[in-house]
């Protein structure tokens, strides 16, 4: 009896395998974009993570995004003789495609003032150094109380104390030539921005040979991600130190980089300021931008969609996700990294937006995606996580889509990354994208009474 039942256990063996291998035969026999599909099908979603970290520690994807950087840099911006840095080539916001939040007339809060002003031109200004001619701007400037054109930011006349004075100084640098702001402990083999800066100023700044120059930053960024308006402050008993000679320590000393020729980080502004200033707790917002090269994520997205897929349609989607979320008050716990250390994870994005854009600087034009950000507050590695999640959920849509036309986008798909950011868990979100990309753009603050 047990004979019989092993030849049929044999038997059955068989008739599986050659089924498995007739499949396999025909799914040979497929286009070769079809078999890729089926292939990815087969892969779970850390499989998709698998692929999308690929894409981001590929630093050839970010060029568009140190072009700029390193324009600044060069001190081409500075000097008012360039033209934009970038183009906007396709905004969706005034595309069929885009269902902003603020402008969905089937809500009931779409006439909502709040709404309507989340994006006001003060969000708008943070973004001129890219999107505006130097030139102009140092000619025409900005009449009234929106005056920016020197600092951009509204701060009272400086009180000065008995003895010393207090700096507010600007610097840009190029992120992948530093571990971060913050000084590091010993074994990191590049410097930091702040320990650089404080030993440049140092000598003509500190009379306490003890105690190192206290300097204070607006935005603590990680290594690798770069800044063409990060502010800081510094402090002195002196009094006979003017802006000039902190603009001109800074500077003066720099190495060159011997590919590019250019300085990794630079001063572009000094001013006093009252002793009540702090760049940290007076911001009021904070912009940013994350800049991804166009042709390697649309052959990402195709790659993926097993089709031909259009970079206005990347973007239409990704802005009607990111729109969701503008002029909010969420937690953002979900797409925070490391221990909380504030009393809550709340922020308020004022300004969210996907566009497509062309650099006008370095040896080529080039096609990116920017995705600008200003909020009251970032939580650490935020943006960073905020952009990969909304790489990966388009990616998803497109692989859902298998190939269809985009004609329009229902509420549960422009709802994707809310609803991240409402569940609060941080496992929904995906890994922190390559900092290559992401550059702190200005800041705003408060006026000091």
């Amino acid at each position: 009896m047990l004979s019989y039942w092993l030849l049929f256990c044999a038997f059955l063996s068989m008739v599986f395998t050659a089924t498995l291998t007739q499949g396999l035969s025909n799914t040979r026999s497929l286009p070769t974009n079809v078999k890729r599909g089926l292939s990815f099908s087969r892969e779970s979603s850390s499989g998709l993570d698998k692929r999308l970290r690929e894409f981001f520690e590929n630093r050839n994807y970010f060029r568009a995004s140190q072009s700029v950087v390193e324009s600044v840099l060069s001190q081409e911006c500075i000097n008012g003789l360039c033209q934009p840095l970038l183009f906007p080539i396709y905004d969706s916001s005034n595309e069929h495609l885009c269902y902003r939040h603020q402008y969905n007339n089937h809500d009931d809060d779409a006439h909502d003032p709040k709404l309507m002003d989340v994006c006001d031109n003060d969000d708008e200004k943070l973004f001129d150094i890219l999107y505006e001619t130097t030139s102009k701007r140092s000619k025409e400037g900005y009449k009234g109380e929106d005056d920016m054109t020197k600092t951009n930011v509204i701060i009272a006349k400086p009180r000065r104390r008995k003895k010393g004075q207090s700096f507010k100084v600007k610097v840009a640098y190029r992120g992948r030539d530093f571990c971060g702001w913050q000084i590091q402990a010993a074994g990191c083999n590049l410097p930091s921005v702040q320990e650089t800066i404080i030993n440049r100023l140092d000598p003509i700044l500190n009379v306490n040979p003890n105690k190192p120059l206290d300097v204070r930053v607006c935005g603590r960024t990680d290594s690798g991600v770069s800044a063409i308006g990060q502010y800081c402050r510094v402090r002195t008993v002196r009094d006979d130190v003017r802006v000039e000679d902190v603009q001109k320590a800074i500077n003066d000393g720099i190495w060159h980089d011997n590919h590019t020729g250019v300085v990794p980080l630079l001063c572009t502004n000094v001013e006093q300021v009252s002793e009540k200033f702090h760049p940290t707790f007076d911001a009021s917002c904070r912009a940013y931008v994350y800049l991804m090269d166009a042709p390697p994520l649309v052959a990402l997205c195709q790659e993926l969609a097993c089709g031909d897929v259009a970079l206005k349609d990347v973007v239409s989607i990704m802005d009607s996700m990111l729109g969701r979320m503008q002029g909010e008050t969420l937690d953002y716990i979900a797409f925070s990294y490391g221990k909380v250390k504030t009393e809550n994870t709340l922020c308020r994005l004022s300004h969210v937006r996907a566009r497509i854009v062309e650099t006008n600087c370095g040896e080529q034009k080039m096609m990116a995606v920017a995705i600008e950000l200003v909020g009251d507050r970032f939580l650490r590695r935020m943006v960073r996580i905020l952009v990969a999640t909304a790489v990966r959920e388009v990616l998803l849509v497109f692989q859902e889509m298998r190939g269809d036309r985009l004609e329009t986008m229902d509420e549960m798909t422009q709802r994707r990354l809310l609803s991240i950011v409402e569940k609060k868990d941080r496992s929904n979100t995906a890994k922190a994208a390559a900092s290559d990309g992401l550059i702190f753009v200005d800041a705003r603050f408060r006026v000091k009474e």
